[in-house]
């Protein structure tokens, strides 16, 4: 991965985190959610799909918290 990738991935992950936080209002909060629908989304037994569209190539944690970041809590 170059750095430039590795930087507008970071920078990425960033912005996600602020909109999660922003709509789910505490920190403890938000690992909590992430974390849960984290283990959701890889679950070999109850496996979740994702509930947005072009998740294709992102990570877990990146679907989480796009996700948290997309809905009306």
């Amino acid at each position: 991965m170059s750095l430039l990738s590795t930087l507008l991935n970071t920078m990425m992950n960033s912005v996600r985190v602020e909109q999660a936080l922003r709509k789910v209002g505490s920190p403890q909060k938000l690992v909590n959610l992430v974390g849960n629908r984290v283990r959701e989304l890889s679950s070999k037994t109850q496996k979740s799909p994702p509930l947005i569209e072009g998740a294709q190539g992102l990570q877990q944690l990146d679907i989480a918290l796009e996700e948290l970041s997309l809905i009306h809590i």
